[in-house]
């Protein structure tokens, strides 16, 4: 299958690697270069540099817009792959292609729709996560569930080192479900609305320490905005 690659952050470097030793992809879509810093450097996304490594194509739209449905059109892609985009297509987007949209989740769905499902799980102790590849909806994370792969958790993770661990983890189960999708071997299913639960962006000041908080709940809160926006606190 041709496909076009959605994704920004580091968590989508590694499925983007993963797709390409096995398939065609035909573009890479990112968001574009941003001033970063105090001195406002113009940096380019994770996505963006892998992308380059690889010779892929790349795109960075400032708006998603019918010029760029015309440029879309003439890649014939088959499939959108979306991993950490950081937008919400719309269905005339996703209708583009054939085979639809498909987009990978870093939580066990439908629990934690939303931006900060990895923090989410930290901050309440979960005994478990996963990831999850959905089909692409004009709500968000509410897509029928292609596959899922569950991760038990030990207390002492940080979101870095996790979102690490499901970033491979997804890598993996993408490209079974593309495999599946390439043989028409796939039972979508859809989502229990009445278990959906949600998760916030996550602020600056989230991460400032209150101390009237117990012991665990501090621990928890150090490792889930931890690399960012980091755990913090005033003293006098």
């Amino acid at each position: 299958m041709r496909i076009l690659f959605a994704g920004t952050p580091l968590f989508a470097v590694a499925p983007l690697e993963k797709i390409n030793k096995n398939h065609f992809i035909c573009g890479v879509l990112t968001s574009p270069d941003k001033p970063v810093g105090r001195k406002r450097k113009l940096t380019v996304s994770p996505v963006k540099r892998k992308a380059e490594e690889l010779n892929l194509r790349v795109f960075q739209p400032d708006k998603i817009n019918e010029e760029f449905y015309s440029t879309v059109k003439g890649l014939k892609a088959d499939i959108l792959v979306v991993v950490a985009f950081g937008k919400i297509f719309k269905r005339s987007f996703v209708d583009i292609f054939p085979r639809g949209g498909i987009n990978l989740h870093p939580s066990l769905l439908p629990k934690y729709r939303g931006p900060s499902p990895i923090p989410a799980a930290i901050l309440n102790g979960d005994s478990e996560t996963g990831v999850t590849v959905q089909t692409l909806t004009d709500r968000v994370d509410s897509g029928d569930i292609l596959g899922q792969l569950s991760y038990k958790l030990s207390g002492k993770e940080t979101t870095g080192a996790l979102a690490e661990i499901l970033s491979e983890q997804g890598s993996r189960l993408i490209e079974d479900v593309l495999e599946n999708i390439e043989k028409n071997n796939l039972l979508p299913a859809a989502q229990d609305e009445s278990k959906a639960t949600y998760c916030g962006k996550i602020k600056k000041e989230d991460g400032l320490i209150l101390w009237d908080k117990s012991a665990v709940a501090i621990d928890r809160m150090v490792r889930a905005y931890a690399p960012w926006p980091g755990g913090y606190t005033f003293w006098g």
